[in-house]
This record gives C-alpha cells, structure tokens and sequence, in this order.
C-alpha cells in the first residue's frame, strides 16, 4: 500500500494506490482525517482502519479514470513510512 493524495473530478482527498486503482479512503472509510498529515498523525489506528477499508474493495477508481496524484512531500513519507513499521511490529 502506498498512501497518496490525489485529485479526482475536481476534488483532492488522501487515498491509496493499490495495483491498477486508486482507494479513495474518504468513501472506504469516511471516518478517517480527510488531509494527509492529520491521517498521518493519527496513527496506527488510522492506518488499521486504512487498511481494512482497503481489503474491502469500496472506493475504488481505477488510475486512468482521470485521477491526478499530487507531489510527494519527503517529510510524509517517512511519516508513512514510520507508521507502517509500528504496524508491522504490532501485528508480530
């Protein structure tokens, strides 16, 4: 999972490239923040509820359908990249 912020239909929400498909988690899982660093700072259990949103299947948009992923910020992904080992080492 690769969490992104994109634009779809002239909307930017966070979400996640998964093969072929962006998940747009403010439909999988309308409960989490709506911009990436507050997703980010919310932690393992953002990332949980991510992840189960992703498993199942809502708010998928196929990548050509128009969907514009926005630049990266160095600073997000290693804050990505910190939560995702938490999770790791919790679900051990």
């Amino acid at each position: 999972m690769r969490l992104v912020t994109f634009t779809h239909k002239g909307h930017t929400r966070i979400g996640a490239l998964v093969d072929e498909f962006v998940v747009d988690l403010s439909v999988a899982a309308p409960e989490l923040p709506a911009e990436m660093v507050a997703f980010l700072e919310a932690g393992i259990e953002a990332m949980v509820i991510a992840k189960d949103a992703i498993a199942s299947g809502a708010g998928r948009i196929r990548s050509s359908e128009g969907v514009r992923t926005l630049g990266r910020d160095r600073s997000h992904g290693r804050r990505q990249k910190s939560v995702e080992e938490r999770c790791r080492r919790r679900n051990r």
